[in-house]
């Protein structure tokens, strides 16, 4: 399964599969299946499109991730170094 330009094994457990998104780690995996009331036991291949979607958009709505996030940090960075030019 492809979430977000990673691709996840379809054989993990969901938690560990959406930790493996840059920007959501354990923590935010847990948070994510518990505010969308989803079985925290099952695989990703187990995920019904509908389920896979409502995980997306909550994604997207609520975190920076994979290149977001790259972009988000690396423009921080850009202006913090430019303060010392």
């Amino acid at each position: 399964m492809r979430l977000f330009g990673r691709e996840i094994r379809d054989n993990k457990n969901i938690i560990y599969g959406l930790a493996d998104i840059k920007g959501i780690g354990l923590t935010r995996a847990k948070y994510i299946v518990q505010e969308l009331s989803i079985d925290s036991n099952i695989k990703m291949k187990d995920l019904s499109s509908n389920v896979v979607n409502q995980i997306t958009e909550f994604i997207e709505k609520n975190f920076l991730v994979e290149i977001e996030l790259v972009k988000e940090i690396t423009n921080k960075e850009v202006k913090k170094d430019k303060k010392y030019l």
